[in-house]
């Protein structure tokens, strides 16, 4: 038995191609191209998955995702179900693993952060609190600072957790790339985190985000991680001045 008999890959594969071509003589985002690759006992031998991979690379394809499946049961592929070792090593490149997943090398949304002040960070209620942030794209996909239609915009993001690393705003700050970024370039991003009514020990998780999309974390990139303490306006230990947006800093003491 296999999947789609009489279909004709040849015809499909030019047709991608073509559409490639088409898309990039005209300068244009889209259509985004994603080629879903559905793993069958025939066809998940590491010698057809490296192809695989090969060939969405040469013609320029933006996504390549497996697909796992458990049917028809005749054809299903040992080899990759959830829990194997084989399945472990492809697990952010499975289409519903994450929405920012790929399989292409020099394709892949990942992301170095890293941050200038060590990781911990003094703010002040009232005030809101500016960070630098330094980000390389390690990943080797594009980052577009400003998207067609605004899908598929990477900008920084701030997550704010409390003490314990529990959620209490996925979407506490964003920040823009200044240009679009390309693989292996880096650049520093300043972020602005709206103040806080309520003082106390914070944790703040830093990771880009492709709008629309998802969160890079989500398909294997690392995270940076901080603690945040916020002092009250009238804490007369706190360092920082009121006004102007403040420059995080270590808490002393």
């Amino acid at each position: 038995m296999k999947y789609r008999v009489k279909g004709d890959f040849d015809k499909v594969f030019g047709i991608m191609r073509r559409f490639v071509e088409i898309r990039d003589s005209q300068g244009s985002q889209l259509p985004f191209l994603n080629w879903r690759y559905i793993i069958f006992n025939w066809n998940d031998s590491d010698e057809k998955m490296r192809r695989t991979r090969e060939l969405a690379a040469e013609i320029g394809i933006d996504k390549l995702v497996w697909e796992i499946t458990n049917h028809p049961p005749v054809a299903v592929s040992k080899k990759y179900q959830p829990g194997t070792p084989a399945w472990r090593e492809i697990y952010h490149e499975i289409w519903d693993t994450s929405q920012t997943c790929n399989a292409i090398d020099g394709k892949r949304l990942l992301a170095a952060i890293s941050v200038e002040s060590e990781g911990a960070w003094e703010g002040r209620v009232t005030d809101p609190t500016m960070l630098t942030l330094h980000v390389e794209n390690i990943g080797g996909a594009l980052w577009r600072c400003a998207a067609h239609g605004w899908r598929r915009t990477v900008r920084l993001g701030a997550q704010l957790h409390d003490g314990n690393r529990n959620m209490i705003d996925r979407d506490y700050a964003r920040a823009f790339l200044p240009h679009d970024l390309a693989g292996n370039e880096a650049v520093d991003i300043e972020i602005e985190l709206p103040a806080l009514e309520t003082p106390g020990d914070y944790t703040l998780k830093f990771d880009m985000a492709c709008e629309g999309i998802d969160w890079f974390e989500s398909g294997g990139s690392p995270v940076a991680w901080g603690d945040f303490t916020v002092a009250s306006a009238a804490d007369p230990t706190s360092r920082l001045l009121t006004g102007a947006p403040t420059l995080g800093r270590r808490p002393t003491g």
